[in-house]
């Protein structure tokens, strides 16, 4: 009876150590759906914060789209409201570039000059360092005046690229003193 006893016992022990081995598995089996579960639920929910976040995004985009048109529509009015050319004319609007370079004064000289010049030399021995002649200048008619260049293009007044701001503002934080005064 002792001997069935203990092969009872051996089968028994042999049985828990099986079910305690399968219980290891089965918790590493609860831990891994747990984890997936875990996972599935957090992209559960970024997907559903995705189309909130999206239309946010929309209605923002949306909202300066609305602003860009209207600025659109704005611009063309301003455009569309400019004067024309024969406007202009009119208001002293010159359209024209003009070449202010001096022209170079030409210079004529007659050769009964250079021979004047030449025989003056020889007949007083004088050195042809010593006597130089003026040479004549002609003044050009206004007819040969500058070539004036005309464009289409439309002349824009940039707005000064400092601001009003940088412009007062002082470069040191020193004081001032002058003379024999004090703080």
């Amino acid at each position: 009876m002792l001997y069935h006893y203990k092969l009872g016992l051996s089968q028994v022990e042999a049985r828990l150590v099986e079910f305690k081995n399968q219980e290891i598995k089965l918790y590493e089996k609860i831990r891994g759906l747990e984890f997936s579960v875990e996972s599935k639920n957090n992209r559960i929910e970024r997907l559903t914060k995705e189309p909130e976040e999206l239309k946010k995004e929309k209605e923002g985009l949306d909202t300066k789209l609305i602003g860009f048109q209207s600025a659109s529509k704005d611009l063309d009015n301003l455009i569309g409201s400019q004067r024309s050319d024969k406007n202009k004319e009119g208001l002293r609007y010159n359209d024209t570039i003009t070449d202010y370079t001096r022209p170079s004064p030409s210079i004529e000289s007659n050769s009964n000059d250079l021979q004047n010049n030449s025989t003056s030399v020889s007949e007083n021995e004088e050195s042809t360092s010593s006597i130089l002649s003026k040479p004549e200048i002609k003044f050009m008619k206004a007819a040969d005046s500058p070539t004036v260049i005309k464009t289409n293009k439309d002349e824009t007044i940039g707005k000064p690229s400092i601001k009003y701001a940088e412009m007062y503002r002082k470069t040191s934080k020193s004081y001032n003193v002058r003379g024999n005064q004090r703080n």
